[in-house]
């Protein structure tokens, strides 16, 4: 396969020439996303040119204008940092992050554009390399507290956990009161695996312990499947099954009956997948379900229950994200490509495209996704089917480490906001664009 800059920019001038702008980004997208192949000045001219032409051929008016002055100007570092904002904006990090290192590089003591390049690479899963600069800039540390909290964050979402401690001292007074959520987000972070030190490797393959130290939540589920690398204990496109239902149910009882604690009521969102959960919780553990409605308040004891709280309402998800004593949030499904405003207590499994037990999935068109096709399955039917499912020994998940990692977490906090869940983590996985 041709991967050089002339091959793939003229296939990609090609299928413009076409009216076939989509096809031709994603071409073009190869030699554009960090660090970049445009290497000269008449390659990267032509680049922003073309980038700017298929921009405005999908709508993008600003950041077509943008994209071919950066063609004419490539060593403007205001008109790159607005170039990259607006990729930002356009939802394109790893495009975004080329002309902000660009002119990072031009001008490394200007804050404002490392914290925009900073943004652009967390976006993309590139925790690492955005600590590398941001370290790389003691000048900008020094004065600043927020590149001191994101080269904080970054290097934990990078795995330097011990580099980070030292940090703290440089958090201690936010300057506005309104910023304090930094420190404590680090803080958090620390203690959390100052917990599991003693049932927790926290190396670059150990998910679930990651998965608690930057979000607080107990994974319930390592996949198997390409374990070593490149997936980690995520899935990419998962057909979920019956047996994993029944797993999920089995450790989220496993976890509060080693807590030593037990709700008798659950509510979950009211859509068929979440109920058929409940119910079939509630076969195991007794207790009452009920539906959620919009005048029903969350804030009270039970377990509350959604397949995937990417499938809920704004509603149900501010209601949701409140801890209060004796409650807990069980999210069956959790895609983990993309951030989340809370991560909830447990999550049977990371996916990036999944599909239920009962649809049918197939691969899109394009080969590059899952199409799932709706179901007619009856709630009891689904319910029967979990319920006779068998449990499978997983190579990668030992239940008794389990327990002792359940064990030394302990019960969740009982107030505050649950934390964020950010995309990524120390532990590296394939993912599929």
């Amino acid at each position: 396969m041709d991967l050089s800059f002339e091959h793939i920019y003229l296939k990609a001038e090609d299928l413009n020439q076409q009216s076939s702008p989509m096809e031709a980004y994603q071409e073009l997208r190869k030699v554009m996303e960090y660090p970049g192949n445009m290497h000269g000045k008449d390659a990267w001219e032509r680049a922003w040119y073309l980038f700017g032409n298929i921009a405005g051929a999908l709508g993008f008016e600003k950041l077509s204008h943008l994209a071919i002055r950066a063609g004419d100007y490539p060593h403007d570092p205001k008109l790159l940092y607005n170039l990259g904002y607006e990729l930002i904006e356009a939802q394109l990090p790893m495009i975004a992050a080329t002309p902000l290192n660009q002119a990072h590089l031009m001008v490394p003591d200007n804050e404002a554009i490392l914290t925009e390049l900073t943004m652009a690479l967390e976006n993309a899963g590139m925790y690492d390399i955005a600590y590398l600069n941001l370290i790389s800039s003691p000048g900008i540390l020094e004065k600043s507290y927020l590149c001191r909290y994101l080269a904080a964050f970054n290097g934990i979402m990078s795995g330097h956990l011990e580099e980070i401690r030292e940090f703290l001292p440089g958090l201690a007074s936010p300057p506005e009161e309104n910023l304090s959520f930094m420190r404590e987000r680090i803080s958090g972070f620390l203690q959390r695996a100052d917990q599991i030190r003693e049932v927790a490797r926290l190396d670059m393959k150990d998910l679930r312990g990651w998965h608690y130290v930057l979000t607080g939540g107990l994974l319930l589920h390592l996949s198997p499947f390409g374990f070593e690398k490149p997936m980690r204990g995520r899935y990419a496109y998962v057909h979920d099954s019956y047996t994993l239902i029944r797993e999920g149910i089995e450790k989220v009882r496993a976890a509060v009956q080693t807590w030593g604690v037990d709700w008798t009521r659950i509510v979950h969102y009211p859509n068929q997948e979440s109920e058929i959960l409940a119910r079939a919780l509630v076969t195991y553990s007794g207790g009452t379900t009920q539906a959620w409605t919009p005048d029903l308040d969350l804030g009270q004891a039970g377990l509350i229950v959604a397949y995937d709280l990417s499938n809920t309402s704004s509603e149900f998800l501010q209601g949701a994200s409140e801890r209060v004593e004796g409650q807990w949030v069980w999210s069956h499904a959790h895609k983990w490509t993309e951030d989340f405003p809370f991560t909830a207590d447990f999550h049977t499994f990371m996916h990036q495209e999944c599909c239920r037990p009962w649809q049918s999935g197939m691969q899109s068109e394009h080969g590059n996704g899952t199409v799932c096709e709706p179901s007619s399955i009856g709630t009891e039917e689904a319910i029967a089917k979990i319920l006779s499912a068998d449990l499978v020994e997983n190579p990668v998940d030992d239940m008794e480490e389990y327990l002792a990692f359940a064990q030394a977490i302990g019960v969740p906090p009982m107030a505050g906001c649950r934390e964020k869940y950010f995309h990524g983590s120390p532990v590296r996985s394939s993912r599929f664009a």
